[in-house]
């Protein structure tokens, strides 16, 4: 797993899994420096990763702008 990896433009972001236990969670991203595994409070890029969901996960930047990326299947 990698800390700050990534760009934090959603074009250049793809969620690619996710793994959600009773106790851990974890996101599998795709960035342009490949596919790595990101938890819960560790930074994609310039943003933290906080809830992971079935089938998407919520970034959250500096200023307290929250956004939710999804799976590209789910995009309209």
């Amino acid at each position: 797993m990698k800390n700050g990896t990534g760009a934090s433009d959603a074009s250049a972001m793809l969620l690619v899994g996710t793994l959600r236990t009773w106790r851990r969670a974890m996101a599998l991203v795709e960035t342009t420096g490949g596919v790595d595994g990101f938890v819960p409070g560790q930074m994609v890029g310039d943003e933290r990763l906080g809830n992971v969901r079935s089938r998407s996960i919520e970034l959250s930047r500096r200023d307290g702008v929250v956004r939710t990326i999804g799976f590209a299947d789910d995009r309209p």
